[in-house]
């Protein structure tokens, strides 16, 4: 029969919808928080009641979602007949967060996330959690230096891999957030170009670094600080060089936070690399690559000039390391 056919399968769905319709349930309305909470309390369904305790407190949840009283009709099965932001397209689902929070879907438009529309919103974000973001947390609710960085390694898992290698990580000195903004064009929280993404923690005095003199004896000589010039002395040329010196900006940069000697380079040719990574002397853009004249140009897969530049590397490896 027709009705068996109507409530079954996708059939079903829209056959709640029609009954819903010629049962007099014509209106759309809104239901408010508390009717939403009364299932979604972890039994019926998804517990949602810590976002009483959030920052979106004060936000209903039919500000998100829609009105729910089709929904609640229906019972709440399957998930029907209300918006679910998390299931919309990249750009529907930013648009939602930016009609609160312009500045900062502003700022995100302009990094690689969402160039790429690699992750909306709510793909870091649990707007139903007091720490609000998709990451373990302690007992309290928040998310923790650890699990934010847990959270970027999903998707970000080699630089991850190499970050957990870094002081910084033994140190629970910084996580990923403590240099990346991304609700900051460029998502980053400073410049590189002059090293002050790097002095948030590193300029004071205690960590030695308060003066341009200080990094100047840091990197040694050759290297004077001159980042409104030729951006020499940036601090991540020498601790983030490029992971592959043939696509430096696509493959990203390394996230050890180390310096990489040109000997490093000349063990990966030694055993059989195809294409040898790039060191903290040369493959990295900027440097003695070529593009800066003063810098000359060295290949990194020339093992005679990588042994030119260890010479160099050494005699301020003892203050660079």
């Amino acid at each position: 029969m027709w009705w068996n056919r109507l409530y079954s399968g996708w059939g079903f769905r829209y056959g709640v919808c029609i009954a819903l319709l010629l049962s007099g349930c014509t209106k759309t309305g809104y239901v408010g928080t508390n009717t939403c909470l009364a299932c979604h309390d972890g039994r019926s369904a998804t517990d949602v009641r810590l976002h009483l305790e959030g920052k979106h407190a004060g936000i209903s949840c039919e500000t998100c979602h829609g009105p729910g009283a089709l929904h609640v009709r229906n019972g709440g099965r399957g998930g029907l007949l209300i918006a679910n932001p998390a299931l919309q397209t990249f750009d529907d689902a930013v648009s939602l967060c930016a009609e609160c929070h312009e500045s900062q879907a502003e700022g995100f438009a302009n990094t690689a996330h969402a160039f790429e529309k690699a992750a909306a919103c709510h793909v870091c974000h649990d707007v139903h959690t007091p720490g609000g973001l998709n990451a373990d947390r302690d007992e309290n609710g928040f998310a923790t230096t650890a699990t934010f960085t847990a959270l970027c390694s999903e998707c970000h898992t080699e630089a991850e891999a190499e970050f957990q290698l870094s002081g910084h990580v033994a140190s629970d000195a910084a996580n990923c957030g403590s240099c990346h903004n991304l609700h900051a064009a460029g998502a980053l929280r400073a410049p590189v170009e002059t090293n002050a993404v790097c002095q948030q923690c590193h300029g004071g005095a205690v960590l030695g670094f308060d003066t341009e003199a200080a990094i100047d004896f840091h990197t040694g000589a050759f290297h004077p600080v001159d980042p409104a010039g030729t951006g020499a002395s940036r601090c991540t040329g020498c601790h983030m060089p490029a992971v592959d010196r043939n696509g430096n900006f696509g493959a990203g940069f390394d996230h050890s936070l180390a310096t990489i000697a040109p000997a490093a380079t000349n063990d990966a040719i030694a055993a059989g690399a195809l294409l040898p990574p790039a060191n903290s002397c040369s493959g990295t853009t900027g440097c003695h690559d070529g593009i800066n004249p003063a810098g000359g140009f060295h290949d990194p897969a020339d093992m005679a000039t990588n042994e030119q530049l260890q010479v160099l590397y050494e005699s301020i490896g003892q203050i660079v390391n």
